[in-house]
């Protein structure tokens, strides 16, 4: 079967695309007509987070309650509304929002009117009320990320470093990690190929956080599968991304229109094919180059935890409240997508371990199986589905880890109700090693 996946990011894309676009310049986008413009009192904030704060994210939109005052353009009554901000956009920390009590004039457009924006990591201290109105503040002003020092590794995103080794060490690259920021945090690539692995990177996770299925596939026919010596992929399969609501997917602009793809796509002969007899690149290398060693493996585990500990009542209830209703719509489009991706790799003779990541041990008994509305009997079909791919393809493996939230990964392992903390990876990624070791053949 021959699939585009490239169709899934046509229709309503190219205006998320420009409202996006607006929204990151502080202007007001030409197009939709569903911007607002208001006088209005700032009288509840959440704080802005860090970088750090937001692992394995590198983006953040922190909500905040104002009373509009007076409606200068557009149709919207006065009184109260949520206002999400950013707190983090593309790596790069945002000034905090005002004192309560002030007053300014702002350009709004209804959250639920961004496409693509739900995948955005969220900062929300506010009294829970799931009616409560949600305006993007169109004309804040963004602090412009710093220039990379080569606009050449420039992503989009936080990304950089993990480019970087990719095309240094690409000839060497045996195992390659992909999925969102679930993977990201989950699966710590240093422990693969062990004691090679340590000295010489052969194994790094790839895995956008916020992406969707046509990022994770594009990175797959793009990048991976250019790599000479690739011998597995390693796919975090979480359930959103079968979820027609993911489509467009924002991350995949925003790496598209980045210029670092656009000097891929235009030197794409002379970047291409990776040198096999090219010299060993080593972690010294890669720290060298980059500045950090820990990113050359790609790994970004959840460092600061949103909950207390021990788990009090009210952060019990938060994350229930946060799987409270199934939002889940099946797409075969995005099942095609992915079987398709799936045949190609296969088709050259890689092998693909897929896996689900854990969720929060609370979600066994919330409305939905996890934070992103997948509804449990949604759950349970893109499990058989996932096992019937691996029963009729011998070099796929496959390992429901969540299991229903029957896993042995307690509260304290978790930053919040899906994303792993350091601990928790460390136990997992043995279980993942164990299968790629048991299932490769070495000269």
């Amino acid at each position: 079967m021959t699939f585009d996946w490239r169709r899934l990011v046509g229709g309503g894309g190219l205006v998320g695309v420009l409202v996006l676009v607006a929204a990151s310049c502080g202007e007001r986008p030409e197009e939709g007509g569903l911007e607002i413009v208001v006088e209005a009192r700032l009288v509840a904030t959440s704080p802005t987070p860090t970088l750090e704060e937001i692992a394995p994210y590198d983006e953040a939109l922190v909500h905040h309650e104002y009373v509009i005052e007076r409606v200068l353009a557009g149709a919207r009554e006065t009184g109260r509304v949520r206002v999400a901000r950013w707190g983090v956009l593309a790596g790069k920390e945002q000034e905090s929002v005002g004192e309560v009590g002030s007053i300014g004039t702002f350009t709004l457009l209804p959250l639920d009117d961004v496409p693509g924006i739900e995948t955005v990591r969220v900062v929300d201290d506010l009294p829970f009320e799931p009616d409560a109105p949600v305006y993007l503040d169109l004309s804040q002003s963004l602090a412009s990320p710093d220039a990379p020092a080569q606009v050449r590794y420039d992503y989009g995103m936080n990304w950089a470093r993990r480019m970087l080794t990719f095309w240094r060490a690409g000839h060497q690259i045996r195992l390659v990690v992909v999925g969102n920021s679930h993977a990201a945090a989950a699966v710590a690539a240093r422990q693969f190929f062990q004691p090679e692995n340590e000295t010489m990177p052969v194994a790094v996770n790839m895995s956008p956080p916020g992406s969707g299925m046509a990022l994770q596939c594009l990175l797959v026919h793009e990048y991976f599968m250019k790599l000479p010596k690739l011998e597995w992929i390693v796919w975090g399969v979480s359930p959103r991304i079968f979820n027609e609501r993911t489509v467009p997917d924002r991350r995949y602009e925003i790496f598209t229109g980045s210029p670092g793809y656009r000097y891929d796509q235009t030197h794409r002969d002379s970047l291409l094919p990776f040198d096999i007899d090219a010299p060993p690149v080593t972690v010294g290398d890669i720290k060298e180059a980059t500045g950090k060693s820990y990113t050359m493996w790609g790994w970004s585990p959840g460092r600061i935890r949103k909950y207390p500990l021990p788990l009090d009542e009210e952060s019990e209830q938060e994350i229930l409240r946060q799987c409270r209703m199934d939002r889940f719509v099946e797409s075969s489009e995005l099942w095609d997508e992915f079987e398709a991706t799936v045949e190609l790799v296969t088709g050259r003779g890689i092998k693909m371990l897929l896996f689900i990541p854990p969720y929060h041990p609370l979600v066994k008994g919330a409305e939905a199986a996890d934070g992103d509305g997948t509804g449990h009997d949604a759950y349970r079909r893109i499990v058989a589905r996932l096992e019937r791919i691996a029963s009729e393809n011998s070099l796929v493996f496959f390992q429901d880890i969540h299991d229903g939230g029957d896993h042995n990964f307690p509260d304290e392992e978790f930053v919040d109700v899906d994303h792993l903390m350091e601990a928790g990876a460390l136990r997992l990624t043995p279980r993942l090693v164990e299968i790629v070791e048991a299932n490769s053949v070495r000269d």
